[in-house]
Order: C-alpha cells, then structure tokens, then sequence
C-alpha cells in the first residue's frame, strides 16, 4: 500500500510523509508485565493512534511497541504537528495496574517526500524515518525528530543503541542525510519569516532556519494541543 500510494504521490507531485513509532523503553515493560496485561495496554495505545489519524492514514503495527503511519497528502510541517499529536494523546493514558499508575511515552521520528529528490522510493523514505526515531529514542526528551533537520555529521556522529538496531536501517546512498546547519534566529530574522507564515509564504524561510522556527513554537502546540484534549480517565488494567 505504501509504495502505490508514494507512487501515485509522485504521479501528481504530491507530498507524503512516513511517521515511525517506537513505545519508550518497551523492553522493560513487556519483561514486566504478563502478556495479557502488555495485549491490553498495546492495544489501547494502537486504539488511541487510530483516533488521532485522518480517513486517509495509515497506520501499522510491526511488534515490541513499534508502529509505522503513513500520512498521504502531508508535509513535512504538517507531520511533525500530527506527531506531536500523537506524543500528547499517549502521554495522556494513565494505566491502572493493581495499584500502580503505568503511563508511556513516544519517540518519534519521520520523513517526508518534500524534502527528497523526485521519485524516491519507500524503503529509503522508510529507513530516513527510521534513523530520526533512533535519534528521538536517544534524546532525554524523546522529541518528534524530522530527518531534514539532521546533518550528515550528527548521524555519522550519533551512537545507535543495538537494541534498536533491527528498526534503523542505512539510507540508499543515493539519499544520503541532508547536510543542514541548524542557526539560533535573532529576533528580527524571528519576527520576519513568523510574518512570512502567518501569510502563507512558507518558501520564504530558508531550509536550514526552518527547525529554528519550529522549536519555540512547540511549547506552544503541545499546550494547544493539551488544551483541545480533555485529560482521559484512568484505564485499568488487570496484571
């Protein structure tokens, strides 16, 4: 299904974008729990994705807490809001194990066509999407990671964890990392391309200021996000 539809993304110079998943830590809580109890919590985070997904998602399960979401129609700016999204809308489960309050959290990390040559081919958007969630994975905060934003130096550089090994492959040399350096904005370069956003003229903003753009904004999506998501009742969960 993924590669029809990048393919017909291709066809109509439409935008797509990959989302991977990956439950923080998983390996200690399916060393935790029996199995019936990590079937349950799974399938509740797998059902709390769904809600937060368009008709036109989709998503997939691939085992051991890791997803895949594919997201027609969507660039890369567009993604990264749907996946801190999804970051807020698991963060908000509250798992209720005897008498133990369980919740999880998300790495996340994504690729999108809109910052790759034309034509390029699902397996290498997938595996781009994937060395961003094993970056996501490793940062204390486990935020959304766009891999446009990552140097070729900062992943040659970054030290991949081998029990997430099996989920980051090596991009096709053919699309190696996009060599971008990320530049602190004073305020007037700031409030200048914040003018250009607000009316719609995104390709004003430089490629390499973008990420400097995105970050002081997303304190502020979360909260947004937060304040549109009312609080979700305890689930409990029988060990």
């Amino acid at each position: 299904m993924a590669e029809k539809t990048i393919a017909g993304a291709h066809r109509h110079g439409l935008d797509l974008t990959i989302v991977n998943l990956q439950i923080v830590k998983v390996d200690n809580l399916l060393g935790q729990y029996n199995k019936k109890t990590c079937e349950q919590l799974l399938l509740t985070v797998t059902n709390s994705l769904i809600k937060s997904l368009r008709k036109e998602d989709v998503l997939s399960y691939h085992g051991n807490g890791y997803f895949s979401a594919l997201l027609p129609m969507t660039k890369v700016f567009k993604a990264h809001i749907v996946a801190m999204r999804f970051q807020t809308a698991i963060s908000k489960l509250a798992f209720k194990i005897d008498d133990e309050i369980l919740r999880v959290k998300l790495a996340i990390g994504l690729s999108s066509t809109e910052d790759n040559d034309e034509g390029i081919k699902f397996a290498d958007l997938n595996s781009q999407a994937s060395q961003a969630l094993a970056i996501s994975l490793q940062r204390p905060t486990h935020s959304v990671f766009r891999y446009d934003e990552l140097s070729a130096k900062e992943l040659k550089d970054e030290k991949i964890d081998s029990s997430i090994a099996s989920i980051t492959a090596k991009a096709d040399k053919k699309h190696p990392p996009a060599k971008i350096k990320l530049l602190t904005l004073d305020t007037s370069a700031y409030n200048s391309y914040m003018n250009d956003i607000l009316q719609g003229d995104f390709k004003n903003i430089p490629l390499q200021h973008m990420a400097a753009m995105i970050q002081p904004m997303e304190s502020f999506l979360k909260y947004a996000i937060a304040q549109a998501e009312p609080e979700n009742e305890k689930l409990k969960v029988s060990d």
